[in-house]
């Protein structure tokens, strides 16, 4: 056998050489490792071409914990995306998260996974009123009013299972319908009530502005019936993250 039998041909190192420039490199960066529920969370993914001759374009999406966030990101022209996690959007669970971006190509070059960042995110106090809603001020509000019983609350929110920190509803969420206001508008203690009890108690008093935590027991949620659509299993308890907008 000669030598020259074992080495790469021509065309071999010219594929391996167009698999290479083909190749892309994913991080992820987050603008704090450790924040406060309802806290500002910027997210960045950068992701860039080994080739440099090929712009990277296509789609990014968020892992979190192994989940993938409802949220896909579109690259710009530089090869970065960015996005601020908060209330009334995409806001993660207290506990530790575990973020890694997954970017998907458009064009001929080849997607990636990011290496992991961990992100810590931590509960405000909590205050239990007798029927067991919980409440806590992530952010205070302005204005001398606030919003209580027959008046009109426009808020954004996210709406979590407590058991796992699943996102099971949020006001952008698609499955409200094509066309949907980003937000919810309801009357305050309502009759009938607009939204489950313990929304519509822990609403009540808020400010304009104002970011409250809401730890709603099953008994003021949707029960032992659950949902309904299977997003709540029954006798779950809640978690929300709310931010009054306006009040009529």
């Amino acid at each position: 056998m000669h030598a020259l039998d074992s080495a790469p041909t021509v065309h071999s190192l010219v594929a391996e050489r167009a698999l290479t420039a083909q190749s892309t490199t994913t991080t992820i960066h987050t603008s704090k490792r450790v924040v406060k529920v309802g806290q500002l969370l910027r997210v960045t993914i950068t992701v860039k071409s080994a080739g440099r001759k090929t712009m990277p374009a296509g789609a990014v999406e968020i892992i979190d914990n192994g989940q993938t966030l409802p949220l896909t990101l579109t690259l710009s022209p530089s090869g970065r995306a960015s996005y601020s996690l908060e209330v009334g959007n995409l806001d993660l669970f207290p506990g530790n998260h575990a973020l890694t971006a997954l970017y998907t190509s458009s064009n001929s070059l080849f997607g990636s996974t990011s290496k992991t960042v961990f992100v810590s995110i931590l509960f405000p106090k909590i205050k239990k009123r007798a029927d067991g809603l919980g409440t806590g001020v992530v952010q205070a509000g302005h204005g001398k009013a606030a919003v209580h019983a027959g008046q009109t609350a426009t808020v954004l929110y996210t709406g979590y299972l407590q058991s796992n920190g699943e996102v099971f509803d949020y006001a952008t969420s698609p499955s409200h319908g094509a066309g949907a206001p980003p937000n919810l508008t309801f009357v305050v203690q309502a009759s009938p009530e607009q939204v489950i009890t313990g929304f519509d108690e822990g609403v009540a008093g808020m400010k304009v502005g104002e970011i409250r935590a809401l730890l709603i027991p099953a008994a003021l949620g949707y029960g032992p019936n659950g949902s309904g659509d299977g997003s709540v299993p029954p006798n779950n308890d809640l978690l929300f993250l709310v931010k009054l907008q306006s009040i009529t």
